[in-house]
This record gives C-alpha cells, structure tokens and sequence, in this order.
C-alpha cells in the first residue's frame, strides 16, 4: 500500500460544448434616444451600436413585407 495518492486523476475525453448564439433582429426606431443620442430599440430596450442589431436589412424590405400583408400604403 502507497503511503501517498497519485498526483491528479487520469486525462478523459474533453466535452464539447456548442457554441455560444446570439439571436439577432432588425432595429426598431420609436425616436427614443439616450443622454448622449444613441437610439434606443423600441422592441428589446437595447443601443443600437448592441451586439443584438447585427441583423442589417435594406430599408425598402420593410415598406415589402407591409405590403403583402396589406398594413403599408
């Protein structure tokens, strides 16, 4: 019998973790801004310089999709 134990356990299989996502969506203006002038989201409460505005769409996609479903002019 050994009067001292081994020094660390034994290596195992590393478990793979996934990756981190963010899940991202367009900003919507209301014309809230901050002390400093930055826009506020309407939707998530956000600056639109956060990582969650990463989501870019052309500003025509929006007066598209209104169209269809019969809100837009």
């Amino acid at each position: 019998m050994s009067r001292f134990p081994k020094a660390r356990p034994t290596a195992g299989q590393k478990r793979a973790r996934p990756l981190k996502t963010v899940t991202t969506h367009v900003l919507i203006n209301s014309g809230q801004t901050n002390h400093a002038g930055e826009t506020i989201c309407d939707t998530c409460g956000h600056l639109a310089s956060h990582r969650i505005h990463d989501l870019r769409l052309p500003s025509h996609t929006v007066d598209v999709a209104d169209r269809i479903l019969g809100e837009g002019g």
